[in-house]
């Protein structure tokens, strides 16, 4: 079998989102909060979404993210039952200090402590991959405004589209209106960095 080579590399974060249900499915736990009366396994969500083991689960409740997208070319960190622990060392605990800090690779606290529209001070992976490729094949697109000072330390140097802006690509105009049909921006963000000929 011949080596495979990296053509393209997507970076996607989802904010607020719990390990729980990304790789164990539905949380009996939570369910539990929520039915009021009756047996839990009568409850509609319980019938829709439980299976007995946690990659049964987990496919019911994101069946495309588990049964087309890790199956044919992802690749996630996070699981802690498999060991696959990920932990961000900065003691803020909100979204811009740690976005810069999966960017940059390490935490600024002493600089970074705040949400606000400011550019970030220190060098990200997509300013690193911007200065060896070029600039039109490094992007960051975002639901949430402030990843655009966030994504790199130059402001413009890299293509930044957040909070329902239309995207003039040729081969991003379907991505570009099925944005304008997912949920309002602060209710989702997902980060992406791509060579822009992937869309």
């Amino acid at each position: 079998m011949g080596s495979r080579q990296t053509e393209n590399l997507i970076l996607i974060t989802l904010d607020g989102i719990r390990i729980e249900e990304m790789f164990a499915g539905i949380d009996l736990k939570v369910l539990r909060l929520v039915n009021k009366k009756g047996r839990l396994v009568d409850h509609p969500l319980y019938r829709k979404f439980w299976a007995p083991t946690p990659k049964q689960r987990r496919a019911k409740l994101m069946p495309f993210f588990w049964g087309t997208w890790m199956r044919e070319s992802g690749s996630i960190f996070g699981n802690r039952s498999q060991s696959s622990n990920v932990l961000l060392s900065n003691r803020h605990r909100f979204s811009y200090p740690g976005y810069s800090e999966i960017l940059t690779g390490e935490a600024h606290d002493d600089v970074i402590d705040s949400n606000e529209n400011r550019q970030n001070p220190f060098p990200t992976v997509l300013d690193f991959l911007r200065d060896r490729l070029t600039a039109d094949k490094v992007g960051a697109f975002a639901s949430w405004d402030t990843m655009r000072w966030i994504a790199t330390h130059q402001k413009g140097s890299i293509t930044a589209n957040a909070v329902y802006e239309p995207y003039s690509h040729p081969e991003a105009e379907q991505l570009s209106r099925l944005q304008f049909e997912t949920m309002p921006p602060g209710r989702a963000c997902v980060t992406i960095s791509t060579p822009l000929n992937l869309l």
